[in-house]
């Protein structure tokens, strides 16, 4: 998933919204919650493949890799709110997440009306249809 990632900024040709130099990534991830376990392993994972995909230096394509973690507490409306913050306030670039399909459900609207690319991390449900960004 990181390796993906990792290409898709790589090979992505567009600036970065938050600096020349830095690619935000925002996870979202239920900290809190009945699904607290996975969403500290969801963190604990990203940031593990991040390391091991930039060699540990958190860099692609010579720009430094940032990552904000918001807790969802496994709550739509909360990984709502939260996937706001961290695409308003905190202007990152892309979305990851969440531990929870009622919040990835709830967020993949807000990654497309604002055109950023959402690697969703766990999901247990079904969708008959999630537009996808083609990256050229």
């Amino acid at each position: 998933m990181i390796s993906s990632l990792l290409i898709t900024i790589a090979c992505s040709g567009e600036s970065v919204s938050s600096s020349e130099d830095t690619i935000k990534i925002g996870v979202l991830a239920s900290l809190t919650g009945p699904l607290e376990t996975y969403g500290k392993q969801t963190v604990l994972g990203f940031e593990l493949g991040l390391q091991y995909a930039t060699d540990g230096t958190n860099e692609v394509a010579g720009k430094k890799i940032e990552f904000v973690v918001e807790d969802t507490e496994t709550k739509p409306d909360v990984a709502v709110r939260k996937a706001m913050k961290l695409l308003e306030e905190d202007k990152v670039d892309f979305l990851v997440g969440s531990s929870s399909s009622g919040d990835t459900l709830a967020v993949l609207p807000l990654a497309e009306e604002y055109e950023k690319i959402m690697v969703v991390v766990f999901y247990e449900g079904v969708v008959e249809s999630v537009p996808v960004p083609v990256v050229p």
